[in-house]
């Protein structure tokens, strides 16, 4: 339960910050985008991060929801990971995407540690 939350409030403030300051976040990223391309940062970072961090934070809230969201978000973090990881051997990556892989890492394995936990006191 504390994962989800915590995990939860993580990609809710990232997703707001998308969303108020679409321009710095996307600079952090290494984006230089313009107004179009804001538009697309703000729906996508913003929109989708604030969407996950609020379906975390409620599923964290009923007991029948939590294991499912575990596994939701786990496989949801690890298909990040695992693209950002490609990324870095494809593309030039600013030290921002770095820091988000090793963010994205560390989310992974708490989710999986999370969810393993939970289906292990069903056995």
């Amino acid at each position: 339960m504390w994962a989800l939350r915590s995990i939860g409030i993580l990609y809710l403030l990232s997703g707001l910050w998308c969303a108020l300051n679409p321009q710095v976040a996307s600079e952090f990223l290494g984006y230089m985008l313009t107004n179009v391309g804001l538009s697309e940062f703000f729906a996508v970072y913003g929109g989708l991060q604030v969407g996950l961090g609020v379906a975390m934070l409620i599923a964290s809230i009923k007991t029948e929801y939590i294991e499912a969201s575990l596994l939701f978000a786990s496989i949801t973090s690890l298909g990040l990971l695992v693209f950002r990881l490609i990324a870095l051997v494809r593309f030039d990556a600013s030290e921002g995407i770095v820091a988000m892989v090793i963010l994205e890492a560390v989310i992974v394995i708490v989710l999986g540690l999370q969810y393993r936990k939970s289906i292990q006191y069903k056995v």
